[in-house]
């Protein structure tokens, strides 16, 4: 998982679809329960939402558009609220316990919306690892010996403090960095283990898929080394373009590449001297 910048689109399609959005979500509102949410109109902008995440899960980092379908995962669950532990979350309102109906205010927020592989947005047991994948989970964390708080409508999620972590919204490095040694994600913090273990962030798959990166972004920068020392700069600067995707995040698995590049770097800044 990395920092994702996204870009606010400005297209004739797009506005029609936030005024869409807008209306489709205030009516939502308005009707009360059961709330009937449109899934056809939410993935209207999967495109757009791909691209600007550049084809990648945006917590895993694997590559979606090319892969599988992929899908427009909702960070705050739309349809009902579940913990860590995969049980329903309860809220007080009007005097009454119930079950969260899930965020369905945000059920049209483009913020809200991310894109993500099966992985980890499914549900799935694992031997030995318990339920991975997100799915309605959204655990929330206590504060000051209170219980975890849960906004029962709109405009009250500014008062929750998430477990899991919005690449765009937060700097993923904040609360996870990559091993070399392990191709494993290491949790800097809390939320940051939370991720990891919730998500099964360290899928065998993906694991193997990080060394991967890590070695080829390595490798890159030994080729950009060698042409520079031969003094090809066509060969180098081809090279130096793949890096560069790696550095701007476009490059599935950026954070292991970009580790790679960090341990090269003495020996890249010195060859890219010499061109």
């Amino acid at each position: 998982m990395i920092k994702v910048e996204v870009p606010s689109p400005d297209s004739a399609a797009w506005k029609a679809w936030r005024a869409k959005a807008a209306s489709a979500a205030q009516k939502l509102i308005d009707d009360g329960p059961p709330y009937e949410v449109d899934d056809d109109l939410y993935k209207e902008m999967k495109e757009l939402l791909l691209e600007c995440f550049h084809g990648k899960c945006a917590y895993c980092e694997c590559d979606i558009r090319h892969s599988q379908p992929g899908d427009v995962e909702h960070f705050r669950p739309k349809k009902g609220v579940r913990d860590e532990e995969d049980r329903p979350v309860f809220i007080e309102r009007g005097g009454a316990r119930e079950k969260h109906p899930g965020y369905f205010w945000l059920a049209y927020e483009w913020s809200n919306l991310l894109p993500s592989c099966a992985g980890c947005n499914r549900l799935a047991r694992v031997p030995g690892r318990g339920t991975i994948g997100k799915g309605e989970r959204f655990p929330v964390l206590a504060e000051d010996g209170q219980p975890p708080f849960y906004a029962p409508g709109p405009g009250q999620e500014v008062d929750e403090v998430p477990v899991f972590i919005h690449p765009a919204r937060e700097d993923p490095a904040d609360h996870l960095e990559f091993d070399p040694k392990t191709a494993l994600l290491i949790g800097r913090t809390a939320r940051g283990q939370l991720c990891i273990d919730l998500l099964g962030l360290n899928r065998d798959a993906l694991v193997q898929l990080r060394a991967q990166q890590y070695s080829a972004a390595m490798a890159k920068a030994q080729m950009v080394i060698n042409a520079a020392t031969l003094g090809d700069v066509g060969m180098a600067s081809a090279f130096a373009a793949e890096i560069k995707n790696v550095k701007d995040g476009k490059a599935p698995f950026s954070l292991a590449g970009r580790k790679g590049l960090q341990d090269s770097r003495e020996r890249l800044r010195s060859a890219m001297d010499q061109l």
